[in-house]
């Protein structure tokens, strides 16, 4: 596993409805090293700190094999950075298949580039803003369905990351959800009561954790 590129971009009015709002989905693959701190990598401008960055979220991690997915639904190629991802990986698939993640990465899974380490925290949930981009009204729904969501991270171990660097992947030794099962329990009017509780034990987001323990007790008082 390599990372295929490291992208970064400034905040840039976009629009969404009939407003103009500021979003950093715009990235673009840059060359040399660039470091990495908890919050996000420098050069780099998060503009909807709520729900695509902080701490639990600084990085946003997207694969190659699932751009490979999307190339082939829309009939186009896409470059490195198209979903707003800060990290393209390659060469993923055989990585998670042999760590026993058929179905991909875990919450709590770690990615480890040289000094760098990344904690898997949650998935992307596509808005308007991903709509917006792609130029299609109805391309969330289609993302949220596809079940290849991406991988939020936070920065357990600082450092600097350039394209072509080697990823060591490292499983969660707990028990633990995959990122796309993450998805299904907004998706599901009745997710699995057992395998929410479950997701509530690991790494989580904060905002995902809050969530779905809200989430939680709704189901277990209509039970």
């Amino acid at each position: 596993m390599v990372v295929a590129s490291v992208n970064v971009g400034k905040a840039t009015p976009i629009p969404v409805g009939n407003q103009m709002l500021l979003s950093g989905i715009f990235k673009t693959p840059v060359a040399g090293a660039v470091q990495l701190n908890t919050h996000g990598f420098e050069l780099d401008e998060q503009a909807d700190m709520q729900h695509h960055g902080g701490p639990d979220q600084a990085v946003y991690i997207y694969t190659r094999d699932d751009y490979a997915f999307w190339e082939e639904r829309l009939q186009t190629p896409l470059p490195d950075g198209q979903f707003g991802e800060n990290l393209t990986l390659a060469h993923t698939s055989n990585v998670l298949q042999a760590a026993n993640r058929p179905d991909g990465a875990h919450v709590g899974d770690r990615f480890i580039i040289g000094d760098v380490t990344l904690e898997v925290t949650a998935p992307r949930i596509p808005c308007a803003k991903l709509a917006s981009k792609m130029n299609d009204p109805g391309f969330p729904k289609q993302f949220l369905d596809a079940g290849k969501p991406g991988y939020y991270t936070r920065v357990i171990h600082s450092g600097s990351v350039r394209a072509g660097d080697k990823v060591v992947f490292e499983a969660y030794e707990a028990p633990s959800v995959a990122v796309s099962e993450i998805v299904s329990f907004y998706k599901d009017k009745l997710p699995d009561v057992v395998r929410v509780r479950l997701a509530l034990t690991t790494p989580l987001a904060a905002r995902f954790r809050q969530y779905l323990a809200s989430r939680l007790e709704a189901l277990e008082a209509s039970a």
